[in-house]
C-alpha cells in the first residue's frame, strides 16, 4: 500500500516537472547595475552597463538603488546600442521594481537603461539602479 502511494506521488511529480522548469525559464535573466549621470531638461543620460536579454519576455525590469529626491521623478526605459527605445518609460523608485510591459528587444542582444529627468526639470542628477531586459 505504501509503495503504491509513493509511486503515485513520484508519477505526479514527474508530470509536473516540465511546468516547473518552464516557470524557472520565464523568470530567468540577470540584473545589471548601472550608474548614470542624468542631464537636465530630459536630455540623454550617460551610458551605463548593458544587460543581455535572456528570454522572450515582453517585460523590462528596473529597480532604483540611489535615486535623488526631486519634485519631478526620474524615468528609465530600455534602449538598444543605437539608442532606439525598446520599452516605454517607467518611474525609477528606490528599492522598488517597476516593469515596462512593452519590451520589444530580442533575445541574446544587449540593452541599456536610459534614465532621464523630466523635460521641465533644470537639475541634473546621478542615479544608480539595477535593471533587466527580462521579467525579474
Amino acid at each position: 500500500m505504501k509503495h503504491k502511494v509513493l509511486s503515485k506521488f513520484a508519477l505526479c511529480g514527474m508530470l509536473l516537472l516540465p511546468f516547473a522548469s518552464a516557470a524557472v525559464v520565464q523568470a530567468a535573466g540577470t540584473w545589471t547595475i548601472s550608474v548614470e549621470d542624468v542631464s537636465s531638461y530630459g536630455r540623454w543620460s550617460s551610458w551605463g552597463n548593458p544587460n543581455v536579454k535572456q528570454t522572450q519576455s515582453s517585460y523590462a525590469s528596473f529597480n532604483g538603488d540611489v535615486v535623488p529626491k526631486r519634485t519631478k521623478p526620474i524615468k528609465v526605459r530600455l534602449i538598444n546600442n543605437k539608442a532606439q527605445k525598446r520599452s516605454s518609460f517607467v518611474v525609477l523608485i528606490k528599492n522598488k521594481t517597476k516593469r515596462a510591459d512593452d519590451n520589444t528587444g530580442l533575445r541574446d542582444r544587449k540593452y541599456w537603461g536610459d534614465a532621464r529627468t523630466d523635460k521641465n526639470d533644470p537639475h541634473s542628477a546621478r542615479v544608480k539602479f539595477h535593471f533587466s531586459a527580462d521579467y525579474k
